[in-house]
């Protein structure tokens, strides 16, 4: 059933702008019509005049637009009503939307960088994930330079394994150099694998708008869905690749034990959260402007749930953060989903989002002459 709104007129030649707001909602559909409430008294039939607008005895009206709110929260349409008949005509706006699945309630800790949903398939084994995040606007910090976190969960009962899967890419303050990670963690909350690589240079401290970083975890190949690194990827925008690194688990030095990883260190993972954060040592990054996408694919149909599931292993979360806010999901499953983030100075992240007791506190280190792998000197 749609609804009638408004009472306007618009006298010959004349034109309106409109615009309404929304609740962000992914899958909301706006289906406006304009209603001509009195006749346009010309006997013309229509035709299209080269502005794009109908003629003669119709209103005209624009293609609608939208725009996103700074928060995140609200999407504004907007559109031009113009009357090109040689008459006042009224009018009012009918209104039927459709709407796709509802939004997934925010974590208790809000949708902030260090608290976001879980992806994941019911308790299923994941394989193909892939992360990629794409900036909209430059991104930039300044203060405690900032990191790309996806953050993976083995399986309940894989307690002598990498239970929690660190996969990041960060930089230091005022640094250009990006840096590949692997952190890896077992039940007792010991490190086994701390592994830095360079992964790319950008002109500066500011990644820009355009580029990309995408994380792709890599996996035995034996059914098993066993994850034994990642590939990192850095695009500039025009596409093209300004920096690619593969890390492999195996054979590094464990920290645990100074033996090499074997398969026995590895497991497979069933729920992941992407964050973004400060650079290590649980650091707050102040971004100055920051906007983009993050895009999650597998070869499983994703799910969201806004607390870490039970049958994902060890309870913990990263304690790095930063005054970011994620854009609301849709309670839906698919191989692939997209998620907005923004920057932000709302109240709602003046403070940051502590991991509460109840959950292991994953804090990042600063690469040491251990983990760092090069090329080159280790980064200072």
């Amino acid at each position: 059933m749609a609804s009638q709104w408004g009472n306007n007129s618009l006298a010959p030649g004349a034109s309106a702008g409109w615009f309404f707001a929304r609740q962000n909602t992914p899958f909301f559909v706006p289906t406006l019509r304009v209603m001509p409430l009195t006749p346009s008294l010309t006997g013309n039939l229509w035709t299209v005049a080269s502005d794009g607008y109908a003629y003669w005895n119709q209103l005209g009206v624009s293609t609608i637009w939208s725009q996103l709110s700074d928060d995140l929260s609200t999407v504004s349409y907007y559109m031009v009503v113009e009357n090109k008949s040689n008459s006042v005509v009224e009018y009012a706006f009918l209104e039927a939307d459709s709407y796709g699945p509802s939004t997934v309630a925010a974590p208790s800790g809000g949708l902030v960088s260090n608290s976001n949903y879980f992806l994941e398939d019911n308790g299923n084994v994941l394989t193909g994930v892939v992360a990629t995040i794409n900036f909209s606007v430059d991104f930039v910090s300044s203060a405690n330079g900032y990191s790309f976190q996806l953050n993976a969960y083995a399986p309940a009962g894989t307690a002598n394994t990498a239970e929690v899967q660190q996969y990041v890419v960060y930089a230091s303050p005022s640094s250009s150099q990006l840096i590949a990670r692997i952190d890896t963690w077992d039940s007792a909350v010991a490190e086994l694998n701390r592994i830095d690589v360079a992964l790319a240079n950008l002109p500066s401290a500011t990644i820009p708008a355009g580029y990309a970083l995408t994380i792709a975890l890599t996996y035995t190949g034996d059914g098993t869905g066993t994850v034994t690194g990642a590939q990192y990827t850095v695009t500039d925008n025009h596409g093209n690749t300004v920096g690619t690194t593969t890390i492999a688990i195996l054979g590094q030095t464990l920290r645990t034990t100074g033996l090499p990883a074997t398969a026995a260190n590895l497991a497979p993972i069933n729920t992941f959260q992407y964050n973004i954060g400060g650079d290590y040592g649980g650091s707050r990054a102040t971004l100055t402007t920051a906007a983009g996408t993050v895009t999650y694919t597998a070869n499983n149909p994703l799910g969201v749930v806004n607390a870490e599931p039970a049958y994902a292993g060890l309870n913990a979360g990263t304690v790095e953060n930063a005054n970011l806010i994620f854009g609301p999901m849709a309670d839906t499953t698919a191989q692939a989903l997209s998620q907005s983030f923004v920057a932000t100075t709302s109240a709602q992240i003046s403070t940051r989002y502590e991991v509460p007791s109840t959950r292991a506190r994953l804090v990042l280190s600063p690469p040491d002459e251990r983990s760092w792998r090069g090329p080159g000197p280790l980064p200072r």
